[in-house]
């Protein structure tokens, strides 16, 4: 979560920008230094190295004593690109320098200053100072009545109070901050609250995670359309850190290779490093030995590259807990004694309680160096003490601050109360004097109240009996139709979740991504004249009850039965991914020709006959909906999405499955291959085609009596 929240901090300062640009036509130095610092921002979301090296140009051009306000501007910039890269080095000195050209520059500089600082005092563990520093930064941008201000400091105290756990606090301040970006039309903004409230439901239950896991793939989806690595490679890694918490190893794992391609073409050695180190706890936590300790040796080399000695600390703590875990306590000793090496541990480290910890665990895993251990079971105690007093003299201080706002607050309400009391003195007098006429007419309005309230419930009685009555026969009608009609067509999870209102295919036609399936049965129509009526009206209802059986099994919907063929969809109208889509559609596919083999064995058996299909799948842009009018109206899809799938199905042979070039983008290469290019019917110059490759068995022929051969 360390990298995630040294985000945080560069999304709450890069407001600098909007705060200066007020004045950029009062001087063409000034313009230019707006233009540099728009050019920087532009390039946060993707590199913040370069964003950084253009601001720290700039600052050497500028002369400090002849333009301190552009100067100052150009400085906050760069320590907020610098605080989103982990670099703090030398920022609070440069803080305390740059508190003497305070009154030169403009107020919302001010109020950014008052951010950076209360951020660096959070990092070094000063929470009650840095708190202070944000109220008076939103105070003063509530004065100043300075909207993008306001939204900046409210995103800041809410990534606060959700890095120090106050996760409700936490939750109200990124509620308002998506109300504020939203009425300012700002989107990268409202994008940054979205990410907050994503952080705030990691720490809930099941349905809270899963509404972080929407929010981060639309982040995800956002950076990855507008190119943006920085944030793309963030937004997957906080992705994967919610799947290793909710120990979805796998997941988290994979997700996190997912973001190795945009971290390694921006050569970004500290995310680099942290995404090793996080795949390393993963490896472990998934038994992986040798894996985890790979990982392990690339962190370290990512971050002894940067010559952080603070991070390698972090990787071999990190270690240590991975090697506890597999059992191998000689070398969690050994990773212990590391992290040691690199940091001092004092009274205020805050890795300090698990240090002991985790040496106490060791010790007693090894059974040996009895006295070192006891002197850690001593000083565990001793130290919770610790730590509780200082917590009570933290929580003691911020009583006493309550306790003063709460008398001058009680002050105000005793006057106020004064005031009411003279006024319900005078009503009092008024009420007494109506109270008289009140006595008698409540006797009369009583016995014309109970009059009525017995007509009013006879007519209520009769029409709740009435009305039950016809409810019942429409809820009987309902569920005939729901079961009986939409049973047929929808799958059984789908037509559930119609009955309870959860989901409708009663709507307007629009635009939808989907993935289209035609199968047919190869010269159906042929055999059927030699058959006769009523063996091909047995054939065919028991080759669609096995197909429709299939279809609902892997999640689609059958929008028509055509004759001997079925058009199926993938995506509507429950939406769907459009990677699911054609996986569950290839799935579908491969499993529809393994039912028709078995269907094959008993039409061999009781008709001596044989049949084949042939199938095709296509995915793009269709018009979806309720077509028709109040008599009698289809819900379907129709495009030339639609048209291309069967034209698609028409090219391939008996017992095959072609897919378009739109369909092989969302599955593996080994899962397909090239079938060749194809003239179309309507379709303008040479179509590519690929073949599925079947994974279900092929059984072996029937006899050769009359069988449905391909055209």
């Amino acid at each position: 979560m360390a990298a995630f929240f040294h985000r945080i901090i560069f999304w709450t300062l890069t407001a600098c920008a909007a705060a200066t640009q007020s004045s950029a036509a009062s001087r063409a130095e000034e313009s230019q230094v707006l233009k540099t610092i728009e050019k920087a921002e532009e390039l946060l979301s993707d590199n913040p190295y370069d964003a950084i090296a253009i601001i720290q140009s700039a600052l050497r051009r500028i002369n400090k004593k002849n333009d301190p306000a552009d100067w100052f501007a150009l400085k906050v910039q760069e320590m907020s690109h610098r605080l989103l890269i982990e670099d703090m080095t030398g920022i609070e000195e440069e803080i305390k320098h740059m508190v003497d050209l305070a009154e030169l520059s403009r107020p919302a500089d001010i109020i950014i200053l008052k951010r950076i600082k209360g951020n660096v005092l959070d990092a070094n563990g000063r929470k009650v100072e840095a708190l202070g520093y944000f109220n008076d930064a939103l105070t003063m941008a509530e004065e100043l009545q300075n909207q993008q201000q306001i939204l900046n400091t409210v995103s800041t105290l809410g990534w606060f109070y959700l890095h120090n756990y106050d996760v409700k606090k936490s939750l109200e301040f990124f509620i308002r901050g998506r109300e504020l970006a939203s009425k300012l039309n700002l989107q990268s903004k409202y994008h940054i609250q979205m990410g907050g409230i994503a952080a705030v439901y990691t720490f809930g239950g099941e349905e809270q995670q899963n509404e972080a896991l929407n929010i981060y793939d639309e982040l995800i989806q956002f950076a990855r359309t507008n190119k943006l690595r920085y944030d793309l490679a963030t937004g997957i890694i906080n992705k994967a850190q919610l799947y290793h918490q909710r120990k979805e190893y796998a997941r988290s794992i994979a997700t996190l290779l997912e973001a190795r391609i945009p971290l390694e073409s921006l050569q970004d050695n500290r995310l680099l490093g942290h995404l090793e180190l996080k795949l390393a706890a993963n490896y472990a936590f998934q038994q992986n030995p040798n894996q985890s300790l790979d990982a392990f040796k690339k962190a370290e080399y990512y971050f002894e590259k940067l010559g952080n000695k603070m991070l390698l600390a972090d990787t071999h703590l990190v270690r240590a807990l991975s090697f506890l875990q597999l059992g191998r306590s000689s070398e969690a000793l050994e990773a212990i004694r590391k992290y040691e090496s690199f940091v001092l541990v004092q009274n205020l480290d805050p890795n300090r309680l698990t240090i002991l910890e985790l040496k106490a665990r060791i010790y007693e895993a090894l059974s040996r160096e009895k006295e070192e251990l006891a002197s850690y079971r001593e000083a565990y105690p001793m130290l919770i003490e610790e730590n509780k007093v200082q917590t009570q003299n933290m929580m003691a201080r911020f009583t006493a601050e309550l306790e003063l706002e709460r008398k001058a607050t009680e002050n105000k309400h005793l006057a106020e109360l004064n005031r009411m009391q003279k006024e319900t003195h005078a009503l009092e007098t008024r009420l007494q004097t109506e109270q008289l006429t009140y006595e008698r007419e409540k006797s009369l309005l009583a016995l014309v109240t109970a009059l009525a309230l017995l007509f009013l419930a006879a007519v209520l009685v009769i029409m709740f009996v009435r009305v039950r009555s016809r409810n019942k026969k429409i809820e009987s009608m309902q569920n005939y139709i729901h079961k009986r009609v939409l049973g047929r067509f929808l799958p059984p999870l789908l037509v559930e979740e119609i009955i309870q209102g959860r989901s409708t295919i009663e709507s307007k036609p629009h635009e939808q991504l989907i993935t289209i399936v035609f199968a047919d049965l190869v010269a159906f129509t042929s055999l059927s004249g030699r058959l006769g009526a009523a063996v091909t009206a047995d054939v065919l209802n028991s080759f669609m009850h096995k197909m429709a059986e299939c279809i609902y099994r892997h999640g689609g919907t059958i929008d028509k039965f055509i004759g001997d063929s079925v058009m199926i969809l993938f995506g509507a109208p429950v939406p769907m991914p459009a990677a699911e889509q054609v996986q569950k559609a290839c799935a579908c596919a491969r499993d529809m020709l393994s039912e028709l083999d078995e269907l094959n064995q008993s039409l061999q058996r009781f008709h001596k006959l044989k049949l084949d299909m042939r199938i095709g799948i296509n995915q793009g842009e269709a018009i979806v909906g309720t077509f028709g009018n109040k008599q009698r109206s289809d819900y379907t899809a129709i495009g030339p999405s639609v048209n291309l799938a069967s034209c698609i199905e028409g090219k391939a042979g008996s017992g095959e499955v072609l897919l378009s070039q739109n369909v092989i983008q969302h599955i593996p290469a080994d899962e397909y291959e090239f079938r060749g290019d194809f003239e179309l019917k309507g379709i303008e110059g040479a179509v590519p085609l690929f073949a599925l490759r079947l994974d279900h068995n092929e059984k072996a022929p029937v006899a050769p009596l009359e069988t449905a051969s391909a055209s």
